[in-house]
């Protein structure tokens, strides 16, 4: 075979395999094009994510168009003990300074202070007694009294007797009054209170007093203040809240959750425990009592410690910076408890700040003494 022929064979073979690799690209990428328009067809255009927008962090595409409303979900799993029979949201007069950022304060009575103080516990229960209980029971008496409080103390209450204690205050009518107030001084457990004969859950302690069951106080701070170790508790419950109807606007209707205006005060945090002194009582109700007389007795302004405009949270915070800083537990026979430490907790449903300005002396009330048989 001549050179010229042998040249004319290749370039022949050469052209042919060139035709053929161009057939079958194009057919696969007629192919791939075809599998691309298909899932795009079949799947939302949120599974392509598109490339984000000049100035932008992120900018996906969504299956949903801008004309769909979007619906609140709960950030939970469903459950089964979930009710979802609807009941009439109660209706009860709005509050004075509905809009204010401050709790009006300026009603005729600033409140009662009810003070439970659990020392003894039946001997079933294998409670320990709770001595310096006493200590703190009259040091918050009369930190609270500082406050314009009604103080009430109640000693050594079955569970029956602090559930009716809670019911029969939270049926008062309360129009006239700032705020409620309840100091319950107890060995406590997982999400539980004791009473002297056995255990209630927190929430049946605070249930007389949300909004849509107590509604002389829908609106009205509602503080607790709890003395005791505590455990981490969860729960699954829907809120339908109580309606706010302003007196010179019946129209003017808003709906507040019925677990807004509560102010939980804990002496520790979940799971940890709640150090008490036997001779002087214990760490968070001794700091509490001596944090309000800095701030509310007679030599306030003369105190380095005082500090003028003092809401109560901040106030509470300052608690907490006391029990942290300045104690510790004083058990040198075990050295596993000594030298322990403690932080308090705060949990706020407040909706404005809460401030105790002074009452005139003739709105203070008289002194008291209480009995379950007052009730």
């Amino acid at each position: 075979m001549s050179d010229h022929q042998g040249g004319s064979v290749l370039s022949t073979a050469w052209n042919y395999f060139g035709d053929l690799l161009k057939k079958r690209k194009g057919s696969n990428t007629s192919a791939s094009d075809q599998r691309r328009s298909s899932m795009t067809t079949s799947h939302p255009a949120q599974n392509s994510p598109r490339k984000p927008a000049v100035g932008s962090a992120f900018d996906w595409k969504t299956s949903r168009t801008l004309e769909e409303p979007a619906q609140d979900l709960q950030d939970a799993l469903p459950s089964p003990a979930v009710r979802t029979v609807l009941t009439p949201v109660p209706k009860t007069p709005a509050p004075v300074g509905l809009f204010s950022t401050r709790y009006f304060m300026g009603h005729a009575k600033r409140g009662t202070a009810v003070i439970i103080n659990n020392r003894h516990f039946i001997l079933s229960l294998g409670m320990p007694e709770r001595k310096g209980t006493d200590e703190d029971a009259k040091a918050l008496s009369g930190a609270l009294k500082l406050l314009g409080f009604e103080v009430l103390q109640y000693d050594n209450l079955t569970v029956h007797n602090m559930a009716e204690a809670m019911k029969y205050f939270a049926s008062l009518n309360d129009s006239d009054v700032d705020c409620f107030l309840t100091a319950v001084l107890t060995h406590g457990d997982e999400g539980v209170l004791f009473g002297t004969d056995g255990k209630m859950s927190i929430d049946r302690l605070l249930l007389p007093f949300k909004g849509n069951k107590c509604l002389t106080l829908a609106g009205k701070p509602k503080i607790f203040i709890f003395q005791m170790c505590l455990q981490a508790c969860r729960g699954d419950k829907l809120d339908r809240g109580v309606d706010l109807v302003q007196a010179d606007d019946e129209s003017g209707v808003y709906r507040l959750p019925s677990e807004a205006d509560f102010l939980l005060a804990y002496s520790t945090i979940p799971g940890f425990y709640s150090w008490r002194n036997t001779d002087n009582g214990s760490w968070y109700i001794q700091a509490l009592a001596k944090t309000i007389h800095v701030h509310y007795g007679e030599n306030r302004e003369t105190d380095p410690r005082w500090e003028a405009n003092m809401d109560f949270v901040k106030l509470l915070t300052r608690v907490n910076f006391e029990v942290s800083y300045f104690y510790k537990s004083n058990v040198p026979t075990n050295p596993e408890l000594d030298q322990q430490k403690q932080v308090p907790s705060i949990v706020s449903m407040l909706t404005r700040d809460l401030y105790f300005p002074a009452k005139p002396p003739a709105l203070l009330p008289p002194p008291q003494s209480a009995s379950m048989e007052s009730l």
